[in-house]
């Protein structure tokens, strides 16, 4: 078995132990879970308006790379065009 499975697996069994440890809860624990799923909320939204950003970011960035590549086309399409001229 690898590392990186025996860690995966490590990281699932976590979860669903810690997953079936909070379902079972009294009904004190009824509050605690209500505020986890605030929380929990919270925090796929903070994720999804991350991801929001990075894909905004990320088309900035290809716009960008775009931009530079066609440039850079030009001036060798330039160069060779003066090139030819020599011929």
């Amino acid at each position: 078995m690898s590392k990186g499975n025996f860690l995966l697996g490590m990281a699932l069994g976590t979860m669903v132990g810690g997953a079936l440890g909070v379902l079972s809860m009294t009904r004190k624990g009824r509050r605690w879970r209500r505020d986890m799923k605030r929380k929990l909320e919270d925090l796929q939204d903070d994720v999804c308006e991350f991801i929001e950003k990075a894909k905004d970011k990320a088309a900035d960035v290809k716009d960008d790379v775009i931009d530079k590549i066609n440039k850079d086309v030009e001036a060798l399409k330039e160069k060779v065009d003066v090139s030819e001229d020599y011929d």
